[in-house]
């Protein structure tokens, strides 16, 4: 009998994003398909033992250019499982995000929305990228249809940054010209707004 493949999975379930539970219960089902033993790492572990042999057939991670390169290191294949990664050169598997864009776009439109707004943070890839498919939709040459914010996520770090953030999205909302439609770039962000909409 052949011995199963060894896979990591590098992701922290410690975080309460439902992506991130997603992904690593559709990596969980197929492990278990395939009869792989899969170990659960909320950090990069240790890929090659004390003698240098790799621990590891596979890695699936949210990849970071450290991990990246030690599993090139070690001839252990990578998979990044992290839209925004800052990692090149790796395998990336994900969701369209651009054409998620586009299918918000195109929803609103069906609804009747002609004024749309976005709700984004600025340096996540998979932010900007469904903010651009949002935009090739709903956005007419020279019209004023379109409003968007983009944060940074520091609002999550402090007191202070929290407070930032509801004066700026507050103001963001308030001067929007309803009816509008909005899509934001993550479940959380779509939370803040509604709460914000309704102060």
């Amino acid at each position: 009998m052949t011995k199963p493949y060894r896979v990591a999975v590098v992701i922290n379930l410690n975080w309460t994003m439902k992506h991130h539970q997603e992904v690593f219960g559709g990596i969980q089902e197929y492990a278990h398909e395939m009869g792989w033993e899969s170990e659960t790492c909320p950090y990069a572990p240790e890929i090659t033992d004390s003698k240098g042999a790799p621990r590891y057939d596979g890695i699936i991670a949210r990849a970071t250019p450290q991990l990246a390169s030690a599993a090139a290191a070690a001839s252990v294949p990578l998979v990044n499982v992290w839209l925004s990664s800052p990692a090149t050169g790796v395998p990336t598997v994900g969701p369209d995000v651009g054409e998620a864009g586009r299918m918000a776009g195109e929803h609103l439109i069906s609804r009747g929305f002609r004024r749309f707004g976005y709700v984004g943070f600025r340096r996540a890839r998979s932010s900007r990228d469904l903010d651009k498919g949002f935009r090739d939709v709903v956005r007419r040459p020279g019209s004023k249809n379109y409003s968007r914010i983009l944060n940074s996520t520091a609002f999550c770090d402090s007191r202070r940054g929290w407070e930032i953030f509801q004066k700026e999205i507050g103001a963001w909302i308030a001067g929007l010209e309803t009816p509008v439609g909005i899509i934001a770039g993550t479940d959380k962000l779509a939370r803040y707004v509604i709460d914000a909409a309704r102060k």
